[in-house]
């Protein structure tokens, strides 16, 4: 009994964390000789969110203005995605030479998801000091086969 509970509380908190902001995979794999590649954002809110996106070494200490700057570049930095709309985000080799050419390299993609401030909030026309999580997803540099 104890098991199918748990199961239960399991399955229904996963329908918990399903809206918001998702991307179509956990981990991408950038080869070699490739141009870019494509990372697909959703917004699964009712509610239009403003997101931010960045290439990090998987520092989480640091914020991203402070982070050094990556051989990637990242198109659009930064987006508004509507409610059921789709975002794609471009990511683009921009510096070969940085990377090691006898190694894969780990690169962490961070999304930041800021929801609006409702009409009704204190904290309307203020800044906000209540910054949501910030999922990492590892991107690796693959080396040719």
């Amino acid at each position: 009994m104890k098991s199918y509970l748990l199961f239960i509380g399991c399955f229904i908190s996963a329908f918990a964390f399903a809206d918001g902001i998702s991307t179509n995979s956990t981990r991408y794999i950038y080869p070699e000789d490739a141009k870019d590649i494509t990372v697909r954002v959703n917004n699964e809110s009712a509610s239009p969110v403003f997101v931010q996106y960045w290439l990090d070494s998987g520092d989480s200490e640091t914020l991203p203005a402070k982070l050094p700057v990556t051989p990637f570049e990242l198109t659009p930095p930064v987006s508004r995605i509507n409610p059921g709309a789709e975002q794609i985000l471009r990511i683009q080799l921009i510096d070969k030479n940085s990377m090691p050419s006898d190694r894969e390299s780990l690169w962490w993609l961070n999304v930041l998801d800021i929801p609006p401030v409702s009409e009704t909030s204190s904290l309307k026309g203020k800044t906000q000091d209540n910054w949501p999580s910030v999922p990492g997803l590892k991107s690796f540099t693959a080396l040719p086969d």
